[in-house]
């Protein structure tokens, strides 16, 4: 149970927000986290691709880069659970709860992301069943 609340922590930092002002924020919450949860083969400041949050914020990329027209989602939320396979590739993408329209180019994104490998089992096991909060 303390692996799924620190998870959605996770994804909730890192959600997907399009200002600069929130994603300075999100960058200060993921080093946060990443000093709750330890170290996972991290470098002295916490924060590296072995880490929650450095695997979070390639995910976020990937979806960012994906997300069609992502101005016109200002103000929309969206929770989408995804299973993960070890290897990145998306097994299943479902929308829970949110915007109906937001919800279909959310999953969308999700589904044609290019997420990279998890950087260890640890991690993986983190977000091998994740729920993602997208807020824009």
């Amino acid at each position: 149970m303390m692996k799924k609340l620190m998870l959605i922590a996770i994804l909730a930092l890192v959600g997907c927000n399009g200002t600069q002002h929130s994603s300075a924020k999100a960058s200060d919450g993921m080093t946060q986290v990443d000093d709750l949860l330890g170290s996972l083969n991290s470098t002295p400041n916490g924060r590296d691709d072995q880490s929650p949050s450095g695997y979070a914020g390639k995910i976020k990329h990937a979806v960012d880069m994906k997300l069609i027209e992502p101005e016109k989602w200002r103000g929309k939320e969206c929770t989408v659970r995804v299973v993960l396979q070890r290897n990145g590739s998306i097994t299943q993408a479902n929308a829970e709860a949110g915007d109906k329209d937001f919800c279909i180019a959310a999953v969308d994104a999700v589904k044609n992301a290019a997420i990279p490998p998890a950087p260890n089992d640890k991690v993986y096991q983190m977000f091998k069943n994740a729920v993602f909060d997208f807020k824009r």
